[in-house]
């Protein structure tokens, strides 16, 4: 089956299509945790690719732009864990409609929806026609950067309109400058191994450049397979004396 006209959107995303818009529908992929929302409203179908760190007050100020909201819809995983239930049950007060809930069969999976508000649910992977998004793994990167430096919970994550009026709009920026990062990374001794693997991908794809001693450390150590699996007991241990060097190096 062809999707052709449909429109990529990434994690932590927004895609927008107006009722004056050619396009005939948003896609999104690589869902694991997150909540997939979709608000079919007046002058437009909103799509949002949600980790659950979204401001709710960007993601209402957003929706009630667009006229009467006629429907939400979420989509989840299979074996949800009801984490984006609090979520779900304000938006739909914000958004003042009936909702439905859907339940992926397959994980991971992807979602796609028509212009006129048609959900359909999909295996893993980008169907045919689908006009994806550019510059994606930078994006992807950016992203990883900022949910991995935001406090648990914190719904502070600004939106990141990434379809509008027909095209797609520019990458983000790491939301924090890199001194504040840093600062995290010496305040979070536990997440030392994983926070240098993030921050050490993004310097990789010249989105910031990373001191010295903390580049020469994830070069030694392979740091970057942190990013996608936890540390063994051993592991930890070296963590820990390399966390002690560091912050020797900064007295």
């Amino acid at each position: 089956m062809s999707f052709d006209g449909y429109v990529e959107v990434a994690q932590d995303g927004v895609g927008i299509i107006e009722l004056t818009d050619n396009a005939k529908g948003l896609f999104t992929y690589k869902i694991e945790t997150c909540l997939i929302e979709i608000f079919l409203c007046a002058k437009a179908t909103i799509l949002i690719h949600d980790s659950g760190q979204l401001k709710l007050s960007q993601i209402e100020k957003l929706i009630k732009k667009y006229g009467t909201i006629a429907k939400v819809i979420f989509v989840h995983r299979r074996d949800y864990d009801g984490r984006h239930d609090e979520r779900m049950t304000k938006l739909i007060k914000i958004a003042g409609t009936r909702n439905e809930a859907l339940t992926a069969s397959f994980e991971p999976f992807a979602v796609v929806c028509s212009k006129q508000g048609a959900v359909k649910i999909l295996p893993h992977g980008v169907p045919e026609g689908v006009k994806q998004l550019p510059e994606n793994e930078r994006r992807q990167i950016v992203c990883e950067v900022n949910n991995a430096f935001l406090k648990q919970n914190a719904q502070t994550l600004a939106l990141d309109i990434q379809y509008v009026k027909g095209e797609f709009g520019a990458p983000r920026a790491i939301d924090k400058p890199l001194p504040e990062l840093l600062e995290m990374v010496k305040v979070q001794p536990r997440f030392f191994f994983m926070n240098l693997a993030v921050l050490g991908n993004a310097h990789a794809h010249g989105l910031l450049e990373l001191p010295e001693y903390l580049l020469a450390l994830y070069e030694r150590h392979n740091v970057g397979r942190f990013r996608l699996r936890g540390l063994t007991p051993e592991e930890r241990a070296l963590e820990a004396e390399e966390y002690k060097g560091y912050v020797g190096t900064l007295t």
